[in-house]
């Protein structure tokens, strides 16, 4: 932007949205990765992939700000192919520029 003011540019500055509720659901869910991962490593109780993806969307939910940010997949109608996401194997993060789709199989291992 200073840069075009020196050289004499037309600017137009742009307005974003605040994106703080996604940076937090963003945070929640790599914190969580963490926790879920450590518990893998360490063999503690029994961690998932879909246990991790169900607690990160249950918590999300019981946030007023994150709950609008991160959802559980929609399970689509009809036959269900093996590149279709199921329930508790992903979920969906919303933010300015639109839906971002996460399939979660294998984060655990991914992130050991």
């Amino acid at each position: 932007q200073e840069l075009y003011k020196r050289e004499g540019l037309p600017w137009t500055g742009l307005l974003l949205p605040d994106a703080t509720p996604v940076f937090s659901a963003i945070g929640h869910v790599f914190k969580t990765l963490d926790e879920y991962s450590q518990n893998l490593m360490n063999r503690v109780g029994n961690p998932t992939d879909k246990s991790f993806c169900q607690k990160v969307v249950d918590e999300s939910n019981k946030d007023p700000v994150k709950k609008d940010v991160l959802k559980q997949l929609k399970m689509g109608g009809g036959r269900k192919s093996s590149a279709t996401p199921g329930l508790n194997e992903g979920f969906i993060v919303k933010h300015y520029a639109g839906q971002v789709q996460y399939k979660t199989c294998g984060w655990l291992d991914k992130n050991n």
